[in-house]
């Protein structure tokens, strides 16, 4: 006590010296194997947190029976299985979401996702990527990347290599190059067929409003509407999600006519369900009563991945993905190559944080897919994640966020997944039937959830007047 009175009143380097040597030693003492200092040293170790003075206020974790867990948007099962891979070996959440949305990226999910598909109006097909690592509330992303496959790869260098959160258009592709990713041709022959189609039908559906001469007739270039106000075009925006279905109808139909060939198929999932024949649809039974608040939603139904009907799923876009490893630590990553037709240089809600996904080690993560921009306009992710932070149980906290939107959308396509720190998952959807996958340890495959919508169009219309 003497010699310690003496150091903490010696000179300030004196102390700094002591303090530091002290942390060293303290350090040393703790088996990290592999783990962060912060980890280490406490973090899911209610002991060591007690030992060592720091707060561990973060919910219990069930190791090997709760976590680690992957969730993401749509039966996108092949992304969903890699995730799950790489957090059972014991490495992180942000390594498992970025490997997890690069396999959707490299499969072309939906079509909608990775190179090839979802052409904008001048036939090129741009990404939008974001990750987020829950555990520091850093963000990476990139917005509108050209010529560039690996969007989710790319965000993730901008998260470890640079001080910003997000680059866009050519300046990311740029970037990429520059961090040693190849430059190419993201088009397709099936994304140039979509374009072709497009243009025949006078360049319909579009996002444009309020011009001259009339988007819903012709195509560009345009020019404003004389007389034409800003809540004019506030009131013909909300007829994106509209435009956005519209469009990828039509894409089927060029599907079926035989004009997309090479590249998946826009509206074809991806997953093992791709190489199996499908009998008629089989539903499997709800989970039972001691895991019945695994798995909330409206309407929720749990599916074989082998068994689910043909056709069942609409066109969508985005991967979201939400993983939570060994450790707790939370992540998420997105990947869309974004809305068909798109006017150039369009970014939606995929790149930007709290709007796609959300995620914080302390409560858990969120991910959305839908129409963006009408989605974006609420970060509905992050107040899908502050709403469990206030205690709201996943279920009440995803249908609070689509039922805001709701108010001044209510025929917007949208849904929202999300997880907490106890393992509970729940999705809420508007505007179309939704499906998630998941995979626990308790599961020896991945599984798929339906969820309905909780209103329809027409009753969130009464329920505005």
């Amino acid at each position: 006590m003497v010699l310690l009175d003496a150091v903490m009143g010696g000179p300030v380097l004196l102390r700094r010296a002591f303090l530091f040597v002290t942390c060293c030693l303290l350090l040393k003492g703790v088996p990290s194997q592999g783990l962060s200092t912060q980890e280490a040293l406490g973090i899911g170790s209610p002991q060591l947190a007690s030992e060592h003075g720091l707060r561990d206020d973060r919910p219990r974790l069930k190791k090997g029976e709760t976590f680690p867990i992957v969730i993401n948007t749509w039966p996108f099962t092949d992304a969903t299985q890699r995730a799950w891979e790489v957090v059972k070996d014991g490495r992180k959440a942000l390594d498992a979401v970025v490997q997890g949305v690069t396999v959707c990226e490299e499969e072309q999910c939906d079509g909608s996702v990775g190179y090839g598909g979802s052409p904008d109006e001048n036939g090129e097909t741009t990404l939008d990527a974001l990750v987020i690592d829950g555990s520091t509330m850093n963000v990476g992303a990139v917005g509108s990347l050209r010529r560039v496959k690996g969007a989710a790869q790319v965000a993730r260098l901008v998260l470890e290599h640079t001080k910003h959160s997000m680059l866009v258009g050519e300046q990311a592709t740029e970037f990429a190059r520059s961090m040693g990713f190849p430059i190419e041709d993201l088009s397709t022959p099936e994304s140039r067929a979509m374009w072709d189609s497009w243009k025949q039908r006078s360049c319909q559906p579009n996002f444009w409003a309020n011009v001259q001469p009339p988007s819903s007739e012709t195509c560009g270039p345009y020019r404003p509407e004389e007389g034409a106000t800003s809540s004019d075009a506030a009131a013909s925006s909300g007829g994106g999600e509209r435009e956005f279905l519209r469009a990828t109808v039509e894409a089927s139909v060029a599907t079926e006519k035989g004009l997309q060939k090479g590249g998946r198929p826009q509206g074809e999932k991806c997953g093992k369900e791709d190489s199996v024949a499908e009998p008629a649809g089989r539903k499997m039974k709800l989970p039972e009563a001691g895991r019945s608040r695994i798995g909330w939603g409206k309407g929720v139904e749990k599916w074989d991945v082998d068994d689910r009907p043909r056709g069942e799923v609409r066109s969508h876009d985005t991967i979201a993905m939400v993983a939570i490893d060994h450790y707790g630590n939370v992540a998420a990553a997105t990947s869309t190559n974004g809305a068909t037709n798109k006017i150039p240089g369009r970014v939606g809600d995929g790149p930007i944080a709290g709007a796609s996904a959300y995620a914080d080690s302390d409560i858990g993560g969120c991910g959305a897919t839908g129409d963006g921009d009408v989605m974006m306009r609420f970060l509905p992710c992050y107040q899908v994640v502050e709403s469990m932070r206030r205690g709201m149980n996943p279920k009440d906290a995803v249908e609070d966020a689509i039922s805001r939107i709701r108010r001044f959308y209510p025929t917007f396509l949208g849904a929202l997944v999300a997880v907490n720190l106890n393992g509970e998952h729940a999705a809420a959807t508007n505007g179309w039937s939704f499906e998630y996958a998941v995979r626990t340890p308790g599961t020896d495959e991945v599984e798929v959830y339906k969820v309905e919508p909780s209103k329809t169009a027409t009753q969130a219309k009464i329920d505005m007047v």
